[in-house]
């Protein structure tokens, strides 16, 4: 029998796409949800499948580097957000 455990998180990242109108060319948010599953066959010697203040600690670390970020989308170059007409470049397709 496989035994899980697992925790979640929901977080806002920004991002931008340079050279679109509307919202999609300007920053903008998205909300994600990240969840981390550990499964095991047989439980350690306590009686849990890991330590639960271990996964907390990974998770905080993981949506700390994410949550409220700005991020470039796909294909576009990263976005100047303090320079508004840097932040007019088209996409590349390289």
């Amino acid at each position: 029998m496989t035994c899980e455990v697992g925790l979640s998180r929901s977080v806002r990242a920004f991002h931008i796409m340079p050279g679109l109108p509307g919202p999609e060319g300007q920053l903008h948010d998205h909300d994600y949800r990240i969840e981390i599953v550990v499964d095991r066959e047989q439980l350690d010697a306590r009686g849990m499948v890991c330590d639960l203040d271990l996964l907390e600690a990974a998770l905080t670390e993981l949506t700390s580097r994410v949550t409220s970020r700005l991020y470039p989308a796909p294909g576009y170059p990263p976005a100047d957000t303090t320079s508004p007409g840097r932040a007019s470049a088209r996409p590349s397709r390289g």
